[in-house]
C-alpha cells in the first residue's frame, strides 16, 4: 500500500481503519509526497489495543496509548462516526479543528411520512382515535421492556385509548397485558410500520460512543421519539428537540412523557417535524456525502493555497481549544 501511495502521488489519502494504532506509516507516507492525510475510525480509538494478556501489562498499554495518540496527531483530519467518539479524540489531544464527524448514513428514500391510518393499525383493532406508541423489542433490554409493560398496565386503568406495540423479537414480555400488543415482524422497520405510530419508544443498547441506525429511521418517520437514556449521552443529545428523554427504570417518567405527547398534540407534531428534519440533515446519504466532498475540497485547498479556507459546516459545534492528552 505504501508503495502505491509513493508512486501514485495522490492529493489526499483516506484511510478507513478499525483502530489507528497501525496508521502512522500511512500518515508519514502522505507527508513524504506532500499529500493530505485523513484517518476515519469506525471504532473507538485504542479499543483493540486493550485486548489480550500482553496489553494487560500497564507499561506496554501506556506505551501503545501514547504511540497511538502520536499517530492520530500526524493526520490532517481524523473522523469518527459519532459526536462522543469525536470528543474522545479531542480529549486525546487531537486538535478539534482536525476532527470531523462522518457517521454511517441510512437510505431514507424508502421512509416517507404518512398517515397513521395504516393496515397494521387496523389489524391491531385500533383506529386514529387511539394514541399508539411503537417499541422495537430487539433493541430494548429487560429493564426497558418492563418499563413499557408497566406503562401499558397503567394506561389500561386510566387512559385506555393509549396503546403500546412491541414489534420484532423481544425478551420476556407478558402476552396478555392490557393495552400492550405484540407484532411478530422483522426487526428492520418498514415505512408503513413507522407511520402506524403516533410516537416511538427507543433505547440505546450499544456503547454510548455509537448511535444505532434504527434511531435515524425512527426520526425519519416524522414522529417524535421517547428515548430511554441517561442525560448527557450522545443518544440523549441526538433526541434533544425532536423527542423526550426518560431515565432508565423511571416508569412514572415514561408514563408522564407519553401523557404529555397525548395531551399536547401540537407539541407532538412539532417534535415529529423536527425529527424528520434532523434525520435528513444528519443521517441521509446525500447530505453526508455532500458535506464530506466539501470537507475534502477544503482539505486540499488548505494545502494548495497555503492558508486555511476551511468553512464551518455540519451540525456539531466545534471547540477550537486543544485539550491535553489523558492517560488510559
Amino acid at each position: 500500500m505504501v508503495t502505491r501511495i509513493l508512486k501514485g502521488r495522490p492529493d489526499t489519502i483516506l484511510l478507513i481503519a478499525p483502530t489507528s494504532i497501525y496508521a502512522a506509516l500511512v500518515a508519514l507516507s502522505a507527508r513524504c509526497i506532500g499529500a493530505r492525510s485523513w484517518l476515519h475510525l469506525r471504532e473507538p480509538a485504542f479499543a483493540e489495543a486493550c485486548e489480550g494478556r500482553l496489553f494487560a501489562i500497564r507499561p506496554i498499554k501506556t506505551m501503545l496509548y501514547y504511540l497511538e495518540t502520536l499517530s492520530l496527531m500526524l493526520f490532517d483530519r481524523v473522523s469518527t462516526i459519532s459526536p462522543q467518539m469525536r470528543r474522545e479524540l479531542q480529549s486525546r489531544g487531537v486538535d478539534a479543528r482536525k476532527t470531523y464527524e462522518l457517521r454511517d448514513w441510512i437510505d431514507l428514500s424508502a421512509i416517507e411520512p404518512g398517515s397513521c391510518k395504516t393496515r397494521i393499525r387496523r389489524q391491531l383493532g385500533l383506529n386514529e382515535a387511539h394514541f399508539l406508541g411503537l417499541v422495537p423489542g430487539a433493541s430494548l433490554d429487560q429493564d426497558a421492556l418492563d418499563m413499557v409493560v408497566s406503562a401499558a398496565m397503567i394506561f389500561s386503568q386510566r387512559q385506555s385509548h393509549i396503546h403500546l406495540v412491541i414489534y420484532g423479537k423481544a425478551a420476556s414480555v407478558p402476552t396478555e397485558t392490557p393495552n400492550l400488543h405484540l407484532l411478530d415482524l422483522p426487526p428492520a422497520p418498514c415505512s408503513e410500520l413507522l407511520a402506524t405510530a403516533d410516537f416511538h419508544i427507543v433505547q440505546q443498547n450499544t456503547a454510548d460512543s455509537l448511535l444505532p441506525p434504527l434511531l435515524g429511521e425512527i426520526l425519519a418517520s416524522n414522529r417524535p421519539a421517547i428515548a430511554i437514556a441517561d442525560s448527557g449521552t450522545c443518544f440523549a443529545d441526538e433526541v434533544e428537540d425532536v423527542g423526550l428523554i426518560v431515565a432508565p427504570r423511571d416508569v412514572l417518567g415514561l408514563v408522564e412523557s407519553i401523557g404529555l405527547l397525548d395531551d399536547e398534540r401540537a407539541l407532538t407534531e412539532i417534535l415529529g417535524n423536527n425529527a424528520r428534519e434532523r434525520a435528513l440533515e444528519r443521517w441521509s446519504r446525500p447530505g453526508i456525502i455532500h458535506r464530506l466532498s466539501l470537507e475534502l475540497s477544503d482539505l486540499v485547498s488548505d494545502d494548495l493555497l497555503g492558508r486555511s479556507t476551511r468553512r464551518k459546516r455540519g451540525f456539531t459545534a466545534e471547540n477550537t481549544a486543544k485539550p491535553a492528552a489523558t492517560r488510559p
